[in-house]
């Protein structure tokens, strides 16, 4: 994996975590995902992309455009 995918993958891992966990730091995500299961991740993502569209001109948005 070059580095630009493995940097990206940082920051996307980093991203979901934030949206689950509300923290930038935590279990590991495969953890989190287990322990909320499906309906309540979705949910939360769901709820994230809420937030970011809400606030399109805050930083978050600008630091995530490469998705």
């Amino acid at each position: 994996m070059d580095n630009e995918t493995k940097n990206r993958l940082r920051k996307l891992s980093q991203t979901l975590r934030v949206a689950l966990t509300g923290k930038e730091i935590g279990p590991p995500l495969c953890d989190v995902i287990i322990l909320l299961g499906r309906h309540e991740v979705l949910a939360r993502i769901d709820d994230a992309i809420s937030w970011i569209e809400k606030h399109e001109n805050n930083r978050i948005k600008k630091d995530i455009k490469w998705i």
